[in-house]
């Protein structure tokens, strides 16, 4: 299940193009896709998360967060 199905079943129409770094249930799906598909220790993959939700303001884009964790990971 891709990372916006998942939040599709737990979250409102406007919040969708957004992550929400009050929703453990949507940080812990990030954290396990980086590990799973990106080959991201677990370490890395919680720091990574952690940095970008203090480092783009909410709202959060997708796209913005995704791009901040590229940059975390050097990837």
């Amino acid at each position: 299940m891709s990372w916006y199905n998942q939040d599709d079943k737990e979250i409102i129409d406007p919040d969708k193009p957004f992550v929400s770094c009050d929703e453990d249930y949507e940080l812990d799906y990030i954290v396990d896709i980086l590990v799973e598909r990106w080959g991201v220790d677990r370490y890395s993959a919680e720091r990574a998360v952690e940095n970008c939700c203090n480092k783009v303001q909410p709202p959060r884009p997708r796209d913005e967060f995704l791009e901040c964790l590229r940059d975390e990971l050097g990837l």
